[in-house]
């Protein structure tokens, strides 16, 4: 099973943090206005602020995507490499050079390398995983935008309940996409560098490419984490009908 990847990690703990701050920002503003009787915007500098940190994450992260685009075409940019488990044969036996614990099976099974001349497949690949793992964090940062705006007019926490769930839709076929791109990049690079039988006729000294295609379930957890965040919403949402149902 392969870790999570940071990027998943970093946009479900930005909506995270949205949902923490805007969903009691909301309620509160609301049941103030309600109490008061007045009407119009609310919501003050914090959602100005987190307006403008989401229009500056969404366009940083949108040329930082066509950037690396740009730079895997031109063979710039580290791409993938995936193998079977590896481990480096020694010249000497292992104990000779000091070794005092011994390697008995596995190894590395991947590595981030600068390729060139590299066959356009695995560029295409790798470039539709920056592609995917951009869009996932421009797509979170939306929403937090289309919610902050709609707190800041006054409308409150509407639609939000379904936006966050579409967000954990994307969440886990985005997932699922990725793993499968991110894997058939590193194969195809890996069959570039170290083509199938040369590892076997240098022995150990040589990976050879990883085989099947493995896809892990990570992506059900933000799918879950998403769709708990949904419910809060939903739930917060109720709350602010029934408390403009007092007025």
């Amino acid at each position: 099973m392969h870790a999570i990847p940071a990027w998943s990690l970093i946009l479900l703990g930005g909506a995270v943090l949205a949902g923490a701050i805007t969903i009691p920002l909301a309620i509160r503003t609301r049941r103030r206005r309600t109490a008061s009787g007045e009407g119009g915007a609310g919501g003050g500098g914090l959602v100005t602020a987190a307006i403008a940190v989401g229009w500056i994450v969404i366009v940083a992260t949108a040329v930082s995507t066509i950037l690396a685009a740009i730079a895997i075409g031109l063979g710039a940019w580290p791409v993938p490499i995936l193998t079977a488990p590896y481990w480096p044969e020694l010249p000497v036996p292992q104990d000779r050079i000091g070794g005092v614990s011994f390697v008995t099976g596995g190894g590395y099974t991947e590595a981030s390398a600068l390729i060139t001349d590299l066959a356009p497949a695995a560029r295409i690949w790798t470039v539709v995983t920056a592609v995917i793992q951009g869009g996932a964090i421009v797509v979170v940062a939306l929403v937090v935008v289309r919610l902050c705006r709609s707190l800041r007019a006054g409308r409150g926490l509407a639609g939000a309940g379904r936006m966050f769930w579409l967000l954990a839709v994307l969440a886990l076929l985005g997932g699922f996409a990725w793993q499968i791109a991110h894997q058939l990049g590193g194969v195809a690079a890996a069959e570039q560098v170290a083509p199938y039988g040369l590892g076997t006729a240098l022995g150990t000294h040589w990976p050879t490419p990883a085989g099947l295609l493995t896809i892990d379930v990570w992506p059900v957890l933000p799918f879950l984490a998403f769709g708990a965040l949904a419910a809060a919403f939903r739930h917060a949402e109720r709350l602010q009908r029934d408390t403009e149902g007092l007025v």
